[in-house]
């Protein structure tokens, strides 16, 4: 049995703007959630590596790590074309509050839940991802900056790898700020 989060990781809230979109539906059969588990899992590790900045030297030969960089600059343009033509089967980016338990979203889109009640949210954590989160939420508050909405309750490991991607958004963000106050 896991210790949870601590209280840093409960607090942290990550602004990101993401495609989502709401679907009615059985969020308790236990199959379909230890499937949709596993895809969120891949969905997860995929923004993780397509978030991925630096690719480290395999050679001490400058002239093949300089070719290996020139192929990757070019799976990077390719995976660009194909995201791009993926994303036009997407909703809009809704503004969300990204936190360990779920998220706030912050304009009322159609099929939102209202307090009380559930519904499956298709997420897109990633441009690059044609495939989205998903997974069934309970509206829980009406805040003053959106309503707030948690996972039911995520098996061990897809919760720690959603901790880390939220974690990490989070610290991208830091870096983003200190680098704009820099300039």
């Amino acid at each position: 049995m896991s210790r949870g989060p601590s209280s840093a990781a409960q607090r942290l809230l990550v602004a990101e703007a993401l495609p989502c979109e709401w679907e009615p539906g059985d969020q308790t059969a236990s199959e379909a959630l230890s499937v949709q588990a596993e895809s969120n899992l891949r969905v997860l590790q995929a923004a993780e590596l397509f978030d991925e900045r630096s690719r480290p030297a395999v050679s001490d030969n400058a002239a093949e790590n300089a070719e290996l960089a020139r192929i990757h600059a070019k799976l990077d343009v390719l995976m660009l074309l194909v995201c791009q033509a993926l994303s036009r089967q997407r909703p809009a980016a809704s503004p969300l509050l990204l936190m360990h338990d779920g998220f706030v979203a912050r304009q009322r889109v159609l099929g939102l839940p209202e307090v009380g009640q559930r519904a499956w949210c298709r997420l897109w954590l990633h441009s690059g991802l044609p495939l989205p989160w998903r997974w069934p939420m309970a509206c829980v508050a009406d805040r003053p900056d959106g309503a707030e909405l948690h996972f039911l309750e995520l098996p061990d490991a897809l919760q720690a790898a959603w901790d880390r991607h939220v974690f990490r958004r989070h610290r991208r963000e830091l870096a983003l700020r200190h680098r704009s106050s820099e300039s």
